[in-house]
């Protein structure tokens, strides 16, 4: 019998958005977090484009503070109401909802090797 492909929802709905931004994660921790962004992209990675995931991660990367990361998330928000597929909003939701939990400096930085993970593991599954 064929497996059936879990959607973005069934995936995040496994995720501990906490865990994945905690600054004082250890090695198996790390290991565990970059399996399940690779999971989320192999099985989804065409919920969204590469092209909308590198503008958000733009402006991501731009944040010099927490503040101002916060600040994109109105920006963020808009393209994820241009979405037009569930799943590429469900996505665009995820990256909101990381946003929403990151309150240091420290989370801010473990969230943004987060993004690059992220955008690592789409262009690889993408191709």
């Amino acid at each position: 019998m064929k497996k059936q492909k879990e959607t973005p929802v069934q995936i995040l709905d496994n995720i501990d958005y906490k865990k994945l931004i905690n600054p004082g994660k250890n090695q198996s921790e790390t290991i565990e977090t970059i399996n399940l962004v690779e999971d989320l992209l192999e099985k989804n990675h065409k919920a969204i484009t590469y092209t909308q995931l590198r503008n958000i991660f733009a402006l991501i990367k731009n944040a010099k503070n927490v503040s101002e990361l916060h600040m994109k998330r109105p920006r963020i928000a808009y393209i994820q109401a241009r979405q037009e597929s569930e799943a590429s909003k469900i996505f665009v939701k995820f990256i909101v909802d990381l946003i929403r939990i990151t309150e240091s400096e420290e989370q801010l930085h473990e969230f943004k090797s987060i993004m690059e993970t992220i955008v690592a593991y789409h262009k690889l599954f993408g191709k």
